[in-house]
């Protein structure tokens, strides 16, 4: 796994990079990968949107991570700890 340095200037907290972490240990090329960063923040931690647009956002996510990178996102996220942090 590459250090923080791929986190910096995006203003996530630790969870939200640990969150992502999880996803993109199963294909390194994802921590490159600045659509779907922006796509995964606004689904996922950006309270600020509309919801529809959150909802988009996570559909956007969940598709391009099986279509691209061939991880299933579920598997991948930990949608406990996301739960009992923003649920």
């Amino acid at each position: 796994m590459p250090d923080d340095s791929w986190a910096e200037g995006l203003g996530w907290s630790d969870f939200e990079a640990s969150a992502f972490e999880d996803i993109a240990i199963h294909n390194q090329a994802v921590f490159n990968d600045g659509l779907l960063k922006e796509a995964f923040d606004v689904g996922w931690f950006n309270m600020d949107v509309d919801p529809q647009y959150r909802q988009d956002a996570r559909e956007f996510v969940i598709e391009y991570l099986d279509e691209v990178y061939g991880i299933d996102f579920d598997e991948a996220f930990d949608w406990d700890a996301w739960r009992e942090a923003y649920g």
